[in-house]
């Protein structure tokens, strides 16, 4: 993925979960599928970026950002869901402004409902159980010297959750 940190305008203190390709974003109308370059997951928020059309050879990339704590929730759980149009899995994200369709290229039901789960994770703060199965985190977990960073970077991040907490407690 050529994404680089700076280009999804990330909060402070908010990181990246999650990063796919291919992904596809239902349209408003329900005619078909906008392709998204891609979909990024991080602690705060669902992140959809495309490229929109400003000219005939022109294009702009754009930015969503889908904050977590806008998800539907019912009993403390997001209310994720994957449905079938057409025999294609597609990923219904509901938040309060609105309801997001995501179909994955692979066009796995295992795929889809791995998205939906680390979704619900992320959302419940629930950060050590995303699961980074995806092609990125494979390849890049498998440079050496991966796994002493990645375990470095969440005991870091672990420590900013606690003291954004107690922060959060005292005021």
């Amino acid at each position: 993925m050529e994404g680089i940190v700076s280009d999804y305008n990330l909060n402070e203190g908010e990181f990246i979960l999650l990063q796919e390709e291919n992904v596809r974003l239902r349209d408003n109308d329900g005619m078909g599928d906008d392709p998204l370059e891609e979909v990024v997951l991080t602690n705060e928020s669902l992140i959809l970026v495309r490229n929109v059309p400003t000219g005939l050879f022109k294009s702009k990339r754009s930015i969503m950002r889908c904050p977590l704590n806008h998800l539907v929730c019912q009993t403390g759980h997001p209310q994720l869901t994957i449905m079938r149009r057409s025999k294609r899995p597609y990923l219904r994200i509901p938040f309060s402004d609105g309801t997001i369709e995501l179909r994955f290229d692979n066009e796995s039901q295992h795929h889809a409902q791995s998205w939906a789960d680390n979704i619900a994770h992320a959302a419940q703060g629930e950060f050590d159980e995303v699961r980074k199965d995806n092609a990125l985190v494979a390849s890049v977990m498998s440079l050496p010297g991966a796994e002493e960073a990645a375990a470095v970077a969440n005991d870091l991040f672990a420590g900013m959750r606690r003291a954004a907490r107690r922060k959060k407690l005292s005021d």
